[in-house]
């Protein structure tokens, strides 16, 4: 029982290390953007894209950048703060808010990607 615990507790911290370092690696890419895609970013990492968004979501929770996606494009869009404040849900019948599926966000209209967590909607 003692070594199961013990390889789940190496396998725990062996990922957040690896998450730590892809956090710093994005912010120090970040550092030389305004505006910059996922996919341009991951490539220049060597990283997934998922794991690109992921540190970047994270980064900003944290409050270490100020940043938020292009509706439209996906971009990030760096040095800009995004709106985390959650609306009460008001239902009404003449028009349906569409909410992002991931985060709850409320997606504007004709969005391609979340502005909030940049997920594809």
């Amino acid at each position: 029982m003692l070594i199961p615990g013990g390889i789940l507790l190496l396998i725990a911290i062996s990922a957040t290390v690896q998450r730590s370092r892809a956090k710093n690696a994005v912010l120090s890419a970040l550092r030389s953007y305004t505006r910059v895609t996922i996919g341009q970013l991951a490539s220049e990492l060597n990283m997934k894209e998922d794991d690109v968004r992921d540190a970047i979501v994270d980064l900003r929770t944290e409050g270490r950048i100020k940043a938020t996606f292009d509706h439209t494009s996906g971009e990030v869009i760096i040095g800009t703060e995004t709106s985390q404040t959650l609306q009460p849900v008001i239902e009404t019948e003449s028009v349906a808010q569409k909410f992002c599926p991931y985060c709850g966000e409320k997606i504007p209209t004709g969005a391609v990607f979340c502005p909030n967590c940049g997920s594809s909607l």
